[in-house]
């Protein structure tokens, strides 16, 4: 049985740590008894929806070839995820724009084409959902919310506000619509309309900068690497600069 087999590797794993001396290793003793598959799905939806391309690596694991395809999938009965997909995609929503009205009240400042729409999203999460006890209704509504489908991109250094009718990362949109899309963080378009920079990404922009400018001095680095990597720093100063100069402030009261 599957069960028995995750007891298997439990032992296994805690006999290493013993003989390896690492004690902390141990996994102790579950209050639950028997750890059983099904209790994975909780943990499952949680590395989906809150780390970088969970999504897509559900797509990869069960042959998706669309990433709405994968959106849905929560939906099934089949896939026994029905209640755990949408409620921890509201949570991990939920969670982030907490973190993003935190950083507006403490002054963080926006640019780009999608910065109004950002703070209004912020502030209409603190009037209806902030502080508020996640129910099914309240996670429904959350989710369904367009004004509220804010996704952080820190791959590309953005946060996409995300409205289906400007979103270039999706060539079909104006003939193909759904509720259940969003957006594709690998095919993000630096003239999309749903694009806002928080002072967050442009300190990401800042980091990556860093990072080049240390692989140039680097002797190991190649010359013809060297001079792709000055282009990518000039093109991301350009950004940080055109932050500087267009990012506003939100002053309205808390």
């Amino acid at each position: 049985m599957v069960r028995d087999r995750v007891q298997d590797l439990i032992d296994w794993s805690n006999r290493a740590a013993v003989r390896l001396e690492r004690p902390h290793e141990v996994i102790p003793a579950d209050p639950e008894e028997a750890v059983t598959v099904k209790r994975f799905r909780r943990t499952l939806a949680w590395f989906i929806y809150r780390k970088p391309g969970g999504r897509v690596a559900l797509g990869v694991q069960y042959g998706h070839l669309r990433g709405y395809t994968t959106d849905g999938y929560g939906s099934r009965v089949a896939s026994g995820l029905r209640d755990v997909f949408p409620m921890e995609e509201a949570l991990a929503r939920a969670d982030y724009l907490e973190d993003a009205h935190q950083r507006l009240e403490n002054g963080e400042q926006v640019s780009g084409p999608a910065a109004v729409r950002y703070t209004q999203a912020i502030h209409l999460f603190d009037r209806q959902f902030r502080g508020r006890y996640m129910s099914t209704k309240q996670a429904a509504a959350l989710r369904t919310n367009p004004q509220l489908r804010i996704y952080d991109n820190p791959q590309q250094f953005v946060t996409c506000c995300y409205d289906q009718s400007k979103a270039l990362c999706h060539p079909d949109r104006q003939v193909t619509t759904s509720q259940h899309r969003s957006p594709d963080v690998s095919h993000c378009q630096p003239g999309c309309g749903n694009i806002a920079r928080t002072d967050q990404n442009i300190n990401q922009i800042r980091d990556a900068i860093a990072q080049h400018q240390a692989e140039i001095a680097s002797p190991a680095t190649p010359i013809p690497l060297r001079g792709r990597l000055e282009q990518r720093i000039t093109t991301l100063q350009t950004i940080v600069d055109e932050h500087q100069t267009t990012r506003s402030r939100d002053d309205r009261p808390g």
